[in-house]
């Protein structure tokens, strides 16, 4: 189905730019002044025109007609206006589908009628096999049925909470300005954040410089200290082993 929708699209698409590209080389076809013209203007003017005239005026019109046609109906804009079209399109049908669809949410106990069918035919009705088996057949399909029908529920109410959500965007009106202007002041407290973040972590870089030697101060003189030094010149690794 979405080939084929998709096919049925390229074809459309096909047949508009076709018409458009047609049209378009209407409009820029070079003006030719007709015979029925030049005997009107020979019986209606005394004066004759020159042809040398009447061929400039003619040049200088196909001239501007052809400038006009490259600047309004090249291809980028020929592109652009068959995408307007199709977008238009598309919203159309959405609209119509949306004002023809109307979505009706059962509670899940008017189903329970399903859940309460047996899996099998009662043995006490006396029923041929065919109809036994259609029973079967039947009773799965409702089943598969009911589980389409929670499955969509669930996908329905979760679409409709994220709806919910968004629904606060659609109105720019509404949308707070200090997140979208720039002199706005959550837009200010970044830029102040930009100027100390530079600060902030040279202050961070001095004092962790300061912390470093402040703890080789305090280690290395210990080694040389009375208790120590004479110590550590009477250990022997290898006899204490």
């Amino acid at each position: 189905m979405e080939t084929l929708l998709k096919k049925q699209n390229s074809f459309d698409y096909l047949n508009t730019k076709s018409f458009i590209e047609t049209q378009v080389s209407l409009l820029s076809k070079e003006f030719e002044p007709s015979s029925r013209w030049f005997s009107t203007k020979t019986s209606i003017t005394e004066e004759k025109i020159p042809f040398n005239v009447i061929n400039e005026v003619v040049l200088t019109v196909n001239t501007c007609i052809r400038k006009q046609c490259s600047e309004t109906f090249n291809q980028q804009a020929i592109s652009h206006l068959l995408e307007q079209i199709f977008l238009l399109q598309e919203e159309r049908e959405r609209e119509e589908i949306a004002s023809q669809m109307k979505i009706d949410i059962t509670e899940t106990t008017s189903f329970k009628w399903i859940l309460s069918l047996p899996e099998e035919w009662p043995a006490q009705n006396d029923h041929s096999l065919e109809i036994i088996e259609r029973y079967s057949e039947h009773r799965l399909n409702v089943s598969n049925l009911l589980n389409k029908i929670m499955e969509t529920k669930q996908k329905y109410e979760y679409l409709k909470h994220l709806r919910e959500q968004l629904s606060p965007l659609h109105n720019t009106h509404a949308i707070q300005q200090n997140l979208v202007d720039r002199k706005g002041s959550l837009a200010i407290e970044l830029n102040k954040m930009r100027v100390l973040m530079p600060k902030l972590l040279m202050t961070i870089e001095k004092n962790k410089k300061s912390l470093v030697r402040k703890r080789s101060e305090t280690t290395f003189p210990l080694l040389e200290s009375e208790g120590l030094n004479p110590i550590m010149s009477k250990l022997n690794p290898v006899s204490d082993l």
